[in-house]
């Protein structure tokens, strides 16, 4: 199979299949003679070919095994051909019109599961009628037909995880995969991560999809190393690669080193190769240690003779552009290019992407003058990326007319009017980035002087350009235009408006064009959905950014991802500002804008298109962009939810109920995030609910506090107790408290330890949850009420809690931040690292970083700590 060929991903071969040619010309032997050579050439994990064509050869039944009672009539045939060729033998045509006819009970019988034990497990068939007992061999029967099921229906790879996952729970059932099962879960997961990424658009959501199937890659590769003890060279090149895509760069130089060392005591050595140091290489430039990547390519060289791939040259040089150190990128393309080991033009691409990055014309004009030295053909990504440089190198109005000009007479001595239109477009992009709005309107009157129409995508691309610039009063005036000249928007124009309102802090603009896009039959995607969940909680709008998200979150076809989550936690942390100073607190204006001008502009009547005699050179493209308004209203893939069944509790701003409805959608959340979350908690005075969400960060979802969530805690905590300390004068600094504080943080577990003593010792508002009203908390209590909490706070403070007390605490808090759902002391699947927090180790600490931080926080107080000092 030549390289870069798709291949097939069906099931593997049965055990003993043999060749139906050679076996006529063997000589015949008994069964009982049969079986005795065979067996001991069939260990319970052995070798076997891990793929077929789409018409397999018949399976033999094996002797003594249950299936060979059967008769030669009733075996499958020996080739399918037709739509079903790709089924389950039992759910094709013939085998169901038999089994009809027999009277038989629909699903497969006996033989049927014996054959699929054989196609996906290690177990012997003389073990296949021990491990069908009871309801534990039904089980098995039911989930492993159903992952033989999955995997001949390749196109599904989200029915071949949900019974993986299934599989999994039992770890004896998950120890009879065969390792080539497992090995075409893999290759699997990542022809889904290709289909994703080519069939995703510009808005759609590439890393997060990536880091879905990687995460799931990780999975199946360490249960197929537990298992087997070892790991083969392609489960770690593939290893490396999921770790390297969920920035786990550490992890990935961690499995290659291991590799390495362990060739001493295994058989199957691994021995480096040009693949495995671009995945070294791509994990050091992670880390921003571009001095290990060069050693890495220098000790790959001398100690193993190995040269590095015009792909990891190619990383390098990118790395080193983008780094500002030019000669060192200089010196890496004379090498590669002195090698011969140039060939692949996406690898000049990404060159030329690099120097677009960084304005670099002068090499990037050098890289691309090589190409027809090197034989290699440019194709249209090149051209356009010289485009974008010659168009960022445009200083003054002198150069950009001159510039157009030549653009003008090269269109009208040109034979290619399909191909001088994408260059158009891309120049039309080009100036919409740069920020020249003037540059992008006479791109757009030179389309029309050569007969060529514009489409929506161009005139997005100046819609974008007026909004980057800041300038709506002529954004939506070419929006209305837009519509005047009978181009219907799509969800990017909406998007591209609604984002520039939300920037300049005017929900009630951005609201309207939400508005108007649902009436214009567009449906909204999670993008858009965002950006007017954005714009309502920077306005403080709370009851709106409550309404909004319930709505993303009900609706499957929108959901809800780490922005949605960050936003709704900020809103809970400014909950208390929302209520004096927001749009729905003092103003009260609502979120309904009254301009009528800019009503009746963004509603204009989408006109006919215009008819254009000199518009026949495009067909292609014109019927694609006459078809934008049947893909807007398609209603978008839904997505399903780790936890399907469970009904979300958010009836208010309430942080557990929100951090319950992160682990129903089961999103790995990141740092940033957590930094919000803590925020919210603390905020509230949720001590309880800080450290349960403390315990899943490190336990669940291991993932190491940053300098940013450690100045959080510590400094709500000396704030904490300053407001509890004997005396108001002196504060945590002075009392030494905050070096203990510090001190706690160097360990692995010393936030939970520090939040765990704040909550049992003294919780505010007692055993209560939080009011999720922050009005009742502004209300002024008289004096004598206040005197009585702080006398019974005391003798809380002097007495303490029973330690079954406060462990009763933390399971309930921890029931309603969806611990009924899942342990959230356990890893879970979507793990960040494999960093552990079993024990209470030290850690490192920046102490920089955690300064710089601290200062910011320190300074800060929110209405509800103001008043708090006040009591």
């Amino acid at each position: 199979m030549r390289r870069g060929q798709p291949m097939p991903l069906l099931l593997p071969l049965a055990r003993n299949r043999i060749n139906v040619g050679a076996r006529a010309a063997m000589p015949s032997l008994r069964h009982e003679q049969c079986h005795s050579s065979c067996s001991a050439f069939l260990p319970l994990r052995h070798t076997r070919a891990l793929f077929f064509t789409t018409s397999p050869s018949p399976i033999i039944p094996k002797p003594n095994s249950p299936a060979h009672r059967y008769s030669t009539a009733s075996t499958p045939p020996k080739s399918v051909s037709g739509p079903s060729s790709t089924e389950p033998f039992w759910k094709q045509p013939r085998w169901v019109k038999q089994r009809k006819a027999a009277g038989a009970e629909p699903g497969p019988s006996t033989r049927e599961i014996d054959q699929v034990l054989d196609h996906i497990t290690d177990v012997h068939p003389r073990h296949y009628h021990h491990i069908l007992k009871g309801d534990d061999g039904k089980r098995r029967a039911k989930h492993f037909t159903r992952l033989h099921d999955a995997l001949n229906t390749p196109k599904n790879p989200e029915a071949i995880w949900e019974v993986y996952q299934l599989i999994r729970n039992v770890p004896e059932d998950l120890g009879m995969l065969s390792s080539d099962i497992q090995r075409l879960l893999v290759m699997h997961f990542k022809q889904a991560t290709a289909a994703r990424l080519s069939s995703t658009s510009r808005n759609g959501h590439l890393e997060a999809a990536e880091q879905l199937w990687s995460a799931r890659i990780v999975t199946v590769l360490d249960d197929k190393r537990k298992l087997a003890g070892q790991s083969s060279r392609w489960d770690l090149s593939d290893m490396m690669s999921a770790l390297n895509q969920l920035e786990r760069y550490e992890e990935a130089l961690e499995e290659l080193e291991q590799a390495l060392a362990n060739n001493n005591r295994n058989k199957n050595k691994i021995k480096m190769d040009p693949i495995l140091l671009n995945h070294a290489v791509r994990a050091w430039g992670g880390l921003e240690r571009l001095d290990q990547a060069i050693l890495a390519v220098q000790d790959a060289r001398v100690k193993y003779g190995i040269r590095a791939s015009e792909f990891t040259l190619g990383y390098l040089i990118q790395r080193f552009l983008m780094a500002g150190s030019k000669a060192t990128a200089v010196s890496f393309w004379q090498e590669l290019v002195n090698d011969g080991a140039l060939e692949n033009i996406e690898t000049v691409n990404g060159i030329l992407r690099a120097c677009v990055h960084i304005g670099d014309s002068r090499f990037g004009q050098t890289v691309y003058d090589s190409l027809s030295r090197l034989g290699i053909e440019s194709n249209l990504e090149s051209l356009n990326l010289m485009l974008s440089l010659a168009v960022a190198e445009i200083r003054y109005p002198e150069e950009r007319s001159d510039f157009l000009r030549s653009i003008h007479d090269r269109i009208s001595q040109s034979d290619k009017p399909v191909f001088e239109r994408r260059v158009l477009d891309s120049i039309l992009v080009d100036f919409s980035k740069k920020g020249d709005a003037e540059g992008a309107v006479l791109v757009l009157q030179l389309m029309l002087n050569h007969g060529f129409r514009p489409e929506i995508d161009q005139y997005n691309d100046v819609l974008h350009c007026f909004a980057r610039l800041g300038d709506m009063g002529k954004a939506i005036d070419w929006f209305w235009r837009m519509r005047q000249s009978g181009v219907r928007p799509d969800r990017f124009s909406y998007m591209v408006l609604m984002q520039a309102y939300t920037q300049q802090r005017k929900p009630r603009e951005a609201e309207a064009i939400f508005r108007q896009m649902v009436i214009d039959g567009v449906e909204p995607d999670l993008n858009v959905s965002n950006f007017l969940l954005l714009a309502y909680e920077q306005s403080r709008m709370n009851r709106r950014c409550l309404q909004l998200y319930k709505s993303m979150l009900q609706d499957r076809s929108i959901r809800v991802n780490h922005f949605t989550f960050s936003c709704m936690f900020n809103a809970v942390f400014h909950n208390d500002k929302a209520l004096l100073e927001g749009s729905e607190g003092l103003d009260g204006r609502g979120s309904t804008t009254d301009d009528k001008e800019f009503l009746a502009k963004i509603g204009e009547t989408i006109g006919q298109p215009m008819n254009d005699t000199n518009t026949a050179y495009i067909t292609s493209e014109s019927e694609g962009s006459q078809n934008t308004e049947a893909a807007d209203k398609t209603v978008p893939t839904t997505t399903q939810y780790q936890f399907e069944n469970a009904e979300s509790t958010t009836v208010s701003l309430n942080p557990r109920s929100l951090f319950r409805d992160m682990i129903i959608v089961g999103i790995r959340p990141t740092r940033s995030l957590f930094s919000n979350i803590l925020r919210a908690f603390l905020a509230q005075n949720d001590y309880a609910g800080a450290v349960i969400a403390l315990r899943a960060l490190v336990d669940y979802y291991v993932l190491k506090p940053t300098p940013k969530m450690n100045a959080i805690v510590v400094t709500w905590v000396s704030q904490e107790l300053e407001r509890r300390g004997p005396s108001s004068e002196e504060n945590a600094l002075t009392r030494g408290e905050l070096t203990k504080l510090i001190s706690m943080i160097g360990r692995s577990r010393g936030l939970i330890s520090m939040l765990e003593k704040i909550a049992t010792v003294e919780r505010w508002g007692g055993e209560d949850p939080p009011q999720d009203d922050a009005a009742s908390r502004l209300t002024v209590e008289s004096s004598q009420e206040s005197q009585t909490k702080k006398s019974t706070r005391t003798s809380r403070l002097k007495q303490g809690f029973p330690a079954e007390t406060a462990e009763n605490l933390f399971a309930r808090v921890a029931a309603e931040m969806g611990g009924d759902l899942v342990d959230l002391t356990k890893k879970s699947v979507i793990a960040g690292s494999s960093w552990s927090t079993a024990e209470n180790n030290p850690t490192k600490l920046d102490l920089k970083d955690f300064e710089k931080w601290y200062r910011v926080y320190s300074n800060r107080r929110t209405y509800a700590q103001v008043f708090k000092k006040t009591l």
